[in-house]
């Protein structure tokens, strides 16, 4: 969600801090992460912004309480610099303009906490709307445009999480193989929709291998998938597929998904070590394909 805070933000004409709590969070409670004395996921990616907490009016000292500080809800702080956490309809009257009057003095206030911005994903900000409407785009389209240059913008690993990377990187996959990519989601999805089961995904890449559909794949004598999951049980079944079927299978095995409360179908509290940075390599490897 955070592209989405990142469009609530430029609706709203303001800067976007990543304020995850680095106690609480299973992304940035590990090794990796407490050994910087950065803001969030920036232990991963690149600063979002020069602004600082201490610009919104927090202290260094604070950081790692900041989450539970904005569940108290903070109206004001004893600072130079005001604080105010929006209820769901305030922040939906505040960041569209029609409605922009009935709050006056939220402009007059420094910093603003976004509590919940799901309600807001389908919002695109007006200066990328503006490109949009200049292009060949189909509008159904945009809100997909909007999460992917936000995502490659949130998401630029910074040289320490790079070289990570690329030491992990040891998957036998050539500069010019093709393959496609498959990501089996599992965990809480189930609240969201019906889970597709891997036969669908499978017979799905043979189809698209048979017709010609994944570029530079003509004349390639080994199909191959990257795989991942957050159920090791669909991993196994996509290892059995692929020894019937002839495939060859590129899975990350970095952290043993047996123990990652990931694959449990419930809320996310805690992690393995290294297991957001296991998301990552998958998704590099992933992009490396040709196919999804």
């Amino acid at each position: 969600m955070d592209g989405v805070a990142l469009a609530v933000a430029m609706k709203s004409g303001r800067v976007l801090l990543d304020a995850t709590d680095r106690i609480t969070s299973w992304e940035t409670n590990t090794t990796f992460c407490k050994t910087r004395n950065v803001l969030g996921k920036e232990c991963y990616y690149e600063p979002w912004s020069s602004c600082t907490l201490e610009d919104a009016g927090l202290n260094s000292s604070q950081v790692d309480s900041v989450g539970a500080a904005y569940e108290k809800d903070i109206k004001n702080r004893k600072s130079e610099i005001k604080i105010l956490k929006l209820s769901r309809t305030q922040m939906s009257n505040y960041i569209h303009s029609k409605h922009r009057g009935r709050l006056p003095a939220m402009n007059s206030v420094r910093t603003l906490v976004i509590p919940n911005v799901v309600p807001f994903k389908e919002l695109i900000p007006e200066p990328m709307k503006d490109i949009l409407r200049n292009g060949p785009m189909k509008r159904r389209f945009w809100y997909y445009w909007w999460r992917a240059v936000s995502a490659a913008y949130i998401m630029r690993p910074n040289s320490r999480t790079k070289t990570w990377l690329t030491s992990h990187s040891t998957l036998s996959l050539k500069t010019n193989e093709s393959c496609v990519a498959v990501y089996v989601r599992r965990g809480d999805k189930f609240k969201e929709m019906k889970l597709v089961p891997f036969p669908q995904y499978a017979a799905t890449a043979e189809k698209m291998w048979d017709e010609g559909l994944v570029p530079g794949s003509q004349g390639q004598q080994t199909r191959i998938m990257f795989f991942s999951s957050e159920d090791p049980s669909v991993l196994q079944e996509a290892q059995e597929w692929a020894m019937r079927k002839g495939w060859k299978l590129l899975h990350v095995d970095i952290i043993d998904r047996n123990k990652s409360p990931a694959r449990l179908k419930g809320p996310r509290t805690t992690g393995l070590e290294n297991e957001y940075l296991a998301l990552i390599l998958n998704l590099q490897y992933a992009l490396r394909c040709n196919a999804w």
